[in-house]
């Protein structure tokens, strides 16, 4: 399904997946974390893809959300998560740490 999100949006949210993913890549390369081998980690985040893509879609296709909707809600979770790992990066190493 391909998602009709605005531009600026959809910048914002490629924006805090690198984030994410520089910051999960600092506590697992860091080892600061111990959160599975490369095997496990790629069957999970499959398997969340296909499960949120799945929900995604029958919630817009019933009308229950719209487009719009799910992006902003993407945009601010995805915020709380970028943060979680700043907070614990700062917990870990004492520095206030910008991922980008």
């Amino acid at each position: 399904m391909k998602m009709a999100i605005s531009e600026q949006k959809n910048k914002r949210y490629l924006e805090l997946a690198h984030a994410i993913q520089c910051a999960a890549g600092f506590m697992i390369e860091g080892n600061y974390s111990n959160e599975g081998t490369p095997k496990h980690l790629r069957t999970g985040v499959n398997m969340a893809m296909c499960e949120h893509g799945a929900l995604v879609s029958l919630l817009v296709e019933k009308g229950i959300i719209t487009e719009d909707e799910y992006a902003d809600k993407m945009i601010e979770v995805l915020e709380k998560e970028l943060q979680s790992y700043k907070d614990k990066a700062k917990e870990l190493t004492g520095a206030d740490i910008e991922f980008h």
